[in-house]
């Protein structure tokens, strides 16, 4: 009997310390700041959005999502003339990837010609090229890696969602991964919070229930 009243007691104790950690923490991560920098391009695409989601096409000329391989072949500079002689100031979300590390620095010199990087938003699927590219080109704009994104959706289920660092300037949530429903809305808000902008795609259309800054389109 001793034992098992030990055993209930000891069960008890840890429970609540774990009840008292989460608590402490969920607190502390309610109470972190909201982050106030956007580049130039975030801050242009935020305020667009106010009035209606934007959508981002194939061939739009005012917003459109394009995927370039670079250093594959020697087609990249002809590909961005192509992409933005006919409209300079077309806004561009760019799912890029590399066929070799060597190819970082073509991207580089490519994005600086003309200034393109200004109306560019780099996404990839390898958080790690994004992370490299960043360090390089720290004001450019950036989208969310999918690693962050699992990281996200471990502590959101737990409510410690805003104990990451929301670094990248463009929440993208992949629906390659994810299923598109209303439980999206605490994650658009919570990055929204942040003063970040928030797209989602691939999605044939806009769908009803769902409101961030902006949809991919396929």
């Amino acid at each position: 009997m001793k034992d098992i009243f030990g055993f209930v007691a000891l069960s008890s104790m840890i429970l609540l310390t774990l009840f008292l950690v989460w608590y402490g923490l969920s607190r502390y991560s309610q109470s972190q700041p909201a982050a106030t920098y956007q580049t130039a391009l975030v801050k242009e695409l935020v305020n667009e959005s106010q009035k209606a989601p934007l959508l981002w096409t194939e061939e739009s000329s005012e917003y459109q999502w394009r995927r370039m391989k670079f250093g594959a072949h020697e087609k990249n500079d002809q590909q961005l003339t192509e992409l933005f002689k006919n409209a300079p100031n077309k806004r561009v979300l760019l799912f890029f990837s590399l066929a070799t590390p060597k190819a970082l620095p073509m991207l580089r010199t490519l994005f600086l010609q003309d200034d393109r990087w200004r109306n560019t938003i780099f996404c990839s699927r390898a958080d790690g090229l994004l992370k490299d590219l960043r360090r390089l080109e720290p004001h450019w704009s950036f989208c969310s890696g999918e690693i962050f994104m699992t990281r996200l959706l471990a502590l959101s289920s737990l409510k410690l969602g805003k104990m990451l660092d929301f670094s990248a300037d463009v929440f993208f949530i992949h629906l390659d991964n994810m299923k598109a429903s209303k439980s999206l809305g605490p994650l658009i808000e919570m990055a929204q919070s942040q003063n970040k902008l928030v797209l989602i795609g691939p999605s044939p259309r806009p769908l009803e229930g769902i409101d961030p800054n902006g949809w991919m389109v396929q």
